[in-house]
Order: structure tokens, then sequence, then C-alpha cells
């Protein structure tokens, strides 16, 4: 019998589909990688309040300065890049095996 795992339900819509999209192409289950994924989830959901409230207001003040958020938005969707990185998930998946994808050493980047 699959174990069948939700989103959390603090999770909205786009991040909660992205959540349950990567478990069912990754085969996520163990609690490391589902924490990671809920930490990249995250991030992406705050980067994403920061882009709409920057819509909102405008990326510039009447004053010629950047919006506060512009900051916070670019921190998340690097903590979200860095995280799905580190976790192989840049990697396209293939259809014949399952899991996480294996890279091999020459497609991995060297830090």
């Amino acid at each position: 019998m699959e174990n069948k795992i939700s989103p959390p339900n603090h999770l909205e819509s786009p991040e909660s589909a992205f959540y349950a999209q990567m478990i069912s192409e990754y085969g996520i289950a163990d609690s490391g990688g589902l924490a990671l994924l809920l930490a990249a989830c995250e991030s992406a959901a705050r980067a994403r309040k920061c882009r709409e409230r920057i819509d909102a207001d405008g990326e510039l003040s009447e004053s010629g300065k950047v919006h506060q958020l512009m900051n916070a938005e670019r921190d998340n969707r690097k903590a979200f890049v860095s995280t799905i990185n580190s976790m192989g998930l840049d990697i396209e998946t293939t259809t014949a095996s399952v899991g996480r994808p294996v890279a091999s050493p020459a497609v991995r980047r060297v830090r």
C-alpha cells in the first residue's frame, strides 16, 4: 500500500501544488527530504508574496528608492534555488527510474 504524503496545510495553492508534484516525480518520502522540500516551498511562498507586494506598490518609490521587499524577494528566491539544487531536484527526471535522480560526476557542479 502506497503512503500518500499530503502537502502541509499552511502552504498556499502554488506551493502546495509544487510540493505534491515534487513528491510524485521524485518519490521523496524520507524525513530529511520532506523537511528540505518544505523549506524550499516556504521560501518560494515568501518570494511570491514579496513579488506580489512589489508589483502592487511599484519597484521604486516616488523618491527613486528601491522597494524595501526587493532584497527579501531575492534572498528567498536564492534560498529556494539553493535548496532545490542541494536536493538534486534541479536535474530532469526520467520515466525509467523512480526516486531522486542520480547525477553523474560530470553533471554535478563543483563548489
